[in-house]
């Protein structure tokens, strides 16, 4: 959101930003795997262990692994 306001000669410009997300998604991979992932992310996540942001990783019903991704853009401090 931007706002512009104009007093004689003086210009003031302002440029509001909220933290707006896309949310969170889930993908379930062919072999029981499961990634939670962050959507609209400041960078792209790979669906993988070697993604860039470090996802923590937990084994489950022993047959799969779920991975929770980390928002780079740090939306966790305001969801």
């Amino acid at each position: 959101m931007e706002l512009s306001i104009r007093i004689g000669r003086l210009h003031l410009h302002l440029e509001l930003h909220t933290h707006q997300h896309d949310g969170w998604d889930t993908t379930h991979v062919e072999d029981g795997t499961v990634h939670i992932h962050p959507v609209g992310d400041t960078v792209v996540h790979t669906l993988d262990e070697a993604c860039a942001c470090g996802p923590t990783s937990e084994h489950v019903n022993h047959t799969g692994v779920l991975y929770t991704h980390h928002s780079l853009d740090g939306r966790e401090r305001y969801e």
